[in-house]
């Protein structure tokens, strides 16, 4: 197992995709690390007007699949960027990470606060 991810890692290391792989006619920006939140599944990446990224359970022999997973899970790549860099630009260099952050410590260290009751 490590010999084989030792073999691939120059691949996706050192060259564009399209260089590794020269039949790649497309580049995938988040190929190979993008996870289905519905199964855990690896998403791979497809290029038809647009590039995205899709799971479909069919395809795969996982018991992890659960039975009222979407037949195809689409998730599409200038989306998914434009949102991981509005919550890079404000929670990694914004002005107010330090602030953002302590927010984030403070609310997972607080005890989980139960809803009042329907009546209340």
């Amino acid at each position: 197992m490590q010999a084989r991810a030792a073999a691939n890692e120059g691949s996706r290391r050192t060259k564009p995709a399209t260089e590794a792989r020269p039949a790649a006619r497309t580049d995938y920006l988040y190929r190979g690390i993008l996870r289905c939140g519905i199964c855990g599944l690896r998403m791979w990446g497809n290029r038809r007007t647009v590039t995205y990224y899709s799971c479909r359970p069919a395809s795969h022999r996982s018991r992890t699949i659960p039975e009222d997973h979407p037949r195809y899970v689409y998730l599409n790549e200038d989306r998914l960027s434009q949102a991981l860099f509005a919550f890079l630009a404000g929670a990694v260099f914004g002005p107010d990470r330090h602030a953002y952050w302590q927010q984030c410590l403070e609310e997972a260290g607080a005890p989980e606060r139960t809803p009042p009751p329907r009546n209340a």
